[in-house]
């Protein structure tokens, strides 16, 4: 195993623990459904500590995404829009007004990243 995968197989068994250990505690029973679980009960949490948890979760896509391609992550994330039905959330750095040929800029600058 090369460095950059030994990383990220690091990561990922990290991730592993975390939703082992809730999926003991709640009793999930099946694996995707605690993953999406685990993720909305931080949601509720980053509530409960006045945190921005749209932000930090399209903050995290970005980081994983620039891993998945740079393990040590030195490259700059792209950037990420969250949408919730049919209301795009944007991190506060895409939070200022913006037309929609702007936003379809983007989009088209997102799409590079798959």
């Amino acid at each position: 195993m090369t460095n950059a995968t030994s990383i990220n197989a690091d990561r990922a068994q990290w991730a592993r623990s975390a939703v082992d250990h809730f999926a003991k505690e709640t009793g999930a029973d099946v694996y995707s459904e605690a993953i999406s679980d685990l993720i909305c009960n931080l949601g509720h949490l980053c509530a409960q500590e006045q945190l921005d948890f749209v932000k930090l979760i399209a903050d995290a896509v970005g980081v994983w995404r620039i891993e998945q391609i740079d393990p040590a992550g030195v490259s700059a994330a792209p950037p990420v829009i969250v949408v919730i039905g049919e209301v795009s959330v944007r991190p506060p750095r895409y939070a200022d007004e913006q037309t929609d040929h702007e936003l379809v800029k983007q989009i088209a600058y997102l799409s590079r990243w798959r």
